[in-house]
């Protein structure tokens, strides 16, 4: 979670105070056998190994403290609206949507070793993706 973030987010509006948090994460990991031709005998085919990983996630943010601290269900037992102060997707301007897709490249930087997909991808959001957003 990351408190007291000064952004403006991609409809333009600024905040002072925003309070941040990963929503979701979906790692996708690919292990594939590329056949290719012995271009010197071209009768035989060398397996290539090749495996990839890639991280998504999801942020969401309250506008201020008190909103985070006054946070609750959007309904109550009764399905009534409680009034509770709810958090807004981050959207990604890039893509015009709420996904962020974190690269192998950047996965593997030293920084995010022993980390947790869900503290890889708040590490993202804070040295990534906010000071792009910084107010």
């Amino acid at each position: 979670m990351l408190n007291n973030i000064a952004f403006t987010d991609p409809q333009n509006n600024s905040w002072t105070e925003a309070v941040f948090c990963v929503k979701s994460t979906t790692r996708n990991e690919y292990d594939n056998k590329e056949f290719v031709l012995d271009e010197v005998d071209m009768t035989n085919y060398q397996e290539v190994p090749n495996s990839s990983h890639t991280l998504t996630a999801r942020y969401c943010f309250w506008t201020t403290q008190a909103n985070y601290d006054a946070r609750g269900p959007v309904l109550d037992s009764e399905g009534q609206p409680t009034g509770a102060p709810q958090a807004f997707p981050l959207l990604n301007a890039n893509v015009n949507g709420e996904y962020f897709n974190i690269s192998q490249t950047e996965l593997e930087k030293a920084k995010y070793d022993g980390l947790t997909d869900v503290q890889k991808a708040e590490l993202y959001l804070q040295d990534e993706i906010l000071p792009t957003m910084q107010s």
